[in-house]
């Protein structure tokens, strides 16, 4: 009989109570539940309503229990039953908020001072007709007055345009933040796509972006590609990146920095990050954040006075663009 019980209590969780019994733990949601039994059972024996009745007044069981009587003890029942299963689901899905979590909020952004002090400022007039320009836009087009409400910090993105979800959102997102109006997507995405391909190749060079990477993207869009020379592949890409219906990747992103000789911040809530991020009821394992594309590539020292843009990418899947932002709160620029 020892040996039993040695066993018995070997199987039960961490924490668990001799009472709780094999594999149960006791947890602090089981007195209101046990409460609630005793008084479904007053309720089913008439007991509640003998011990609190008015003069006059009948209680289930009696002889003379009226209408109004049985009404209230149904839905004293359905009450308790209602919190008994709200006890145990709570119970069951209860988990421990982590760090990076905010009573329901967003997690909290990661904004280092670095990032803070290059500003969220609009882009002078001349820089904005001379990048429309190398996009194949006529200045002419390029809207006059502001297009953002500058702040001498960048911080958490507070306003923002909406732009169509077609496909082509971050060319017409740059397209807007340069000129005011989505409408010259297409000059946008054809001068991108003929800089890669013909003005700068290297950014499109073995060591860049290799024939298995471009073979995923393509199995991606349902192309197949298997058995091309990489001149093929190439060619490929470079049509599948031209239709009007693909979505821009980080190296178009890095191509139209460069081409227009500037800075696109993108901030990327932590929600879009990672498999544990949006639809997947977990919270986010990373901190939202501004991600810079510079025209220099890894040789951009943050230094101030480049212009730039400023996109919201969500879900990694749609680009938006950043009208505004929030003061930067110290929270957001510690690690």
């Amino acid at each position: 009989m020892a040996q039993r019980e040695a066993r018995v209590t070997a199987r039960r969780s961490p924490g668990a109570s001799p009472a709780a019994g094999p594999g149960r733990s006791t947890l602090e949601g089981e007195p209101q539940a046990r409460e609630g039994a005793r008084l479904l059972a007053k309720i089913r024996r008439g007991e509640l309503f003998k011990a609190h009745r008015l003069p006059g007044m009948t209680f289930p069981g009696s002889q003379r229990a009226q209408p109004t009587a049985l009404l209230i003890a149904i839905a004293l029942i359905l009450a308790v039953q209602t919190r008994q299963l709200s006890t145990e689901a709570s119970m069951m899905g209860a988990r421990p908020r982590r760090a990076t979590e905010r009573g329901g909020e967003d997690p909290l952004a990661y904004i280092p001072p670095v990032i803070q002090r290059l500003g969220f400022r609009e882009a002078p007039m001349s820089w904005r007709e001379n990048a429309a320009s190398r996009l194949g836009i006529a200045a002419s087009n390029v809207e006059r007055g502001p297009l953002i409400q500058s702040s001498p910090l960048l911080g958490r993105p507070a306003g923002v345009r909406k732009i169509v979800g077609d496909g082509s959102c971050f060319y017409r997102a740059l397209s807007a933040s340069l000129t005011g109006s989505e409408e010259f997507a297409p000059q946008v995405r054809a001068a991108v796509v003929r800089y890669m391909f013909e003005e700068k190749p290297s950014l499109i060079s073995e060591d860049v972006l290799s024939e298995q990477d471009i073979m995923s993207e393509l199995r991606l869009r349902g192309r197949r590609s298997a058995g091309l020379s990489r001149t093929q592949l190439l060619d490929m890409y470079k049509q599948h990146m031209s239709s009007s219906s693909s979505f821009a990747t980080s190296r178009e992103l890095d191509a139209a920095a460069e081409l227009i000789g500037g800075r696109i911040a993108v901030y990327v809530p932590a929600e879009s990050k990672g498999r544990r991020g949006a639809g997947s009821g977990r919270p986010s394992l990373y901190r939202s954040s501004w991600q810079i594309h510079s025209y220099k590539h890894f040789d951009d020292d943050y230094s101030l006075g480049v212009p730039a843009v400023y996109l919201i990418n969500t879900k990694r899947i749609h680009f938006d663009v950043v009208t505004s932002v929030h003061v930067p709160t110290p929270e957001e620029g510690s690690d």
